[in-house]
C-alpha cells in the first residue's frame, strides 16, 4: 500500500515539505508543479522545474504516477477521504502550497484556511481609513449603528430602523404581536395578520378590519358615524385583501352598508365601492347621528338602525341571513384613495342585546321540565302559541 504525502510549504523556513517520503523540502516560489497524468482521474504527476533529469531538457520528476489520495496537508488530513477534494483541487493545493513566497502569513476563517500572502488589502465601506507608521498598521473600521427606531407600517407589524447613514432597515414583527389589549389600542383588529389597530386610524394596506368580539342573534354594535365614509358588514374576500380600493370594493362583501360622510347618507349606489346586499333604494340621510348594525334574532339578517335617544329607526335590511348564530362584524373607512394620516373608523360605543335584556344564550332548542310547564299552564302564564 501507498504511504500517505504531507505536503505544505513554510514560508518561515522557505521550504515545501514531503513528510512520509524519502523526497527532499524544495525551495518556494513555484519551483515544484502539479499536473493531472494523461488519461487518469485519481492520479497525478509533480516535478520540480529546478532540475533536470538526465537529457538536461525535461524537468525532474518528484512523483510519476502518484494516487491523489495518498496526499495530506500540514493537519494530517487527508485531501480526498476527509476535504473530498477532487483531483484538480489536490492538483491546486499542491501548487498553491508550492507558490508561498517568504514570510507570509495563513488567513484562516473559523479555524480553516482560506489562503496565505504577504499582502493585506482592506476593502468595504465599513473600513474607514488605513495607515502604517513604524511596523504597526492600524486599520479604523466605521461601523452603521442603529441611532433612531419607531414601530410602524398597518397595524404597527413593521420595526423600522434607521442607521447612522440615514439608511432604514424594517423588520416584520407581525408574530410577535399578539391581540391582546396594548396601551391604547382599540377594540378592532387586522383580518390578515389578527394584529390591534392601535387607534381608529384605518390603514387600507393592512386589510379589512373586524370588531374583536362576535356579535349573536338579538345583539347589536352601537355607534357615531365619524367624519369619514364607513363601510359596515360581513366581509367574503377572505384573507390577502389589502390596499384601499380592493378593501372597499362591494365585490369582496356578502353585505356591505355605505356610509358616504360628504353628503351625511347611507347611500343606494352600486358603484365599485357602494352598498351590496342590502335593500336600501334610496340614500338615507343620517345628520351624523348614533347607529347600529343589528343581527335580528327573527329574520337572522343584519340590520342598520338609526338610535335616537329612546327609540330605534330601521334604515336598512341585508337580502341574505348571516347563516350562523354569531358572526364578526367587518369595517372599512374612506373612499376610493387612502388619505394621510388614513381615515378613521367609528368609536364603538356599546355592544349590547337589541330591544331586550338577554339573562342566557343557548344555540340549541332549550326543552323546559314537565313540572314547569304544568305550573306555567296553571298561572296562566305560559303563552298560548
Amino acid at each position: 500500500m501507498s504511504r500517505a504525502v504531507k505536503i505544505f510549504g513554510d514560508a518561515a523556513l522557505g521550504s515545501l515539505f514531503f513528510e512520509g517520503v524519502p523526497v527532499p523540502p524544495a525551495p518556494l516560489g513555484g519551483v515544484v508543479r502539479a499536473v493531472a497524468l494523461d488519461g487518469s482521474t485519481n492520479r497525478i504527476r509533480v516535478f520540480r522545474d529546478d532540475q533536470f533529469q538526465k537529457n538536461g531538457v525535461d524537468p525532474r520528476i518528484l512523483f510519476k504516477r502518484m494516487k491523489i489520495t495518498r496526499v495530506r496537508d500540514k493537519s494530517d488530513q487527508r485531501l480526498v477521504e476527509d476535504l473530498g477534494y477532487t483531483q484538480q483541487q489536490v492538483i491546486d493545493y499542491i501548487n498553491d502550497e508550492a507558490n508561498r513566497k517568504a514570510n507570509e502569513v495563513d488567513f484562516q476563517r473559523n479555524g480553516s484556511q482560506v489562503g496565505s500572502g504577504n499582502t493585506v488589502n482592506f476593502t468595504g465601506a465599513g473600513v474607514s481609513a488605513v495607515s502604517v507608521s513604524g511596523d504597526v498598521a492600524t486599520i479604523t473600521i466605521a461601523g452603521n449603528p442603529v441611532t433612531s427606531g419607531i414601530v410602524t407600517g398597518a397595524g404597527s407589524t413593521t420595526l423600522r430602523l434607521t442607521l447612522n447613514d440615514s439608511s432604514n432597515v424594517d423588520i416584520d414583527v407581525t408574530s410577535m404581536r399578539s391581540t391582546t389589549s396594548i396601551g391604547s389600542s382599540t377594540n378592532y383588529f387586522f383580518l390578515n395578520n389578527g394584529a390591534q389597530l392601535a387607534n381608529n386610524q384605518h390603514d387600507k394596506d393592512g386589510g379589512v378590519v373586524f370588531y374583536g368580539t362576535k356579535v349573536k342573534r338579538g345583539e347589536e354594535l352601537v355607534f357615531p358615524v365619524s367624519s369619514a365614509a364607513l363601510h359596515v358588514g360581513i366581509w367574503n374576500g377572505g384573507n390577502g385583501v389589502t390596499g384601499i380600493s380592493n378593501v372597499n370594493d362591494r365585490s369582496n362583501w356578502t353585505t356591505k352598508f355605505r356610509y358616504s360622510s360628504d353628503d351625511t347618507r347611507w347611500q343606494n349606489a352600486s358603484t365599485n365601492i357602494g352598498k351590496q346586499g342590502v335593500d336600501i333604494s334610496t340614500d338615507i340621510e343620517t345628520d351624523a347621528n348614533t347607529f347600529a348594525v343589528r343581527f335580528d334574532y327573527d329574520s337572522q339578517k343584519l340590520q342598520l338602525w338609526e338610535i335616537d335617544t329612546a327609540f330605534d329607526w330601521h334604515v336598512a335590511t341585508a337580502n341574505v341571513a348571516v347563516g350562523a348564530t354569531e358572526t364578526y362584524i367587518y369595517f372599512s373607512s374612506g373612499g376610493s384613495t387612502q388619505t394621510t394620516p388614513p381615515s378613521s373608523l367609528p368609536g364603538i360605543t356599546t355592544h349590547r342585546s337589541a330591544e331586550w335584556e338577554r339573562q342566557s344564550y343557548a344555540n340549541a332548542p332549550v326543552v323546559l321540565p314537565f313540572i314547569l310547564v304544568y305550573k306555567m299552564m296553571i298561572s296562566g302564564s305560559l303563552p298560548d302559541h
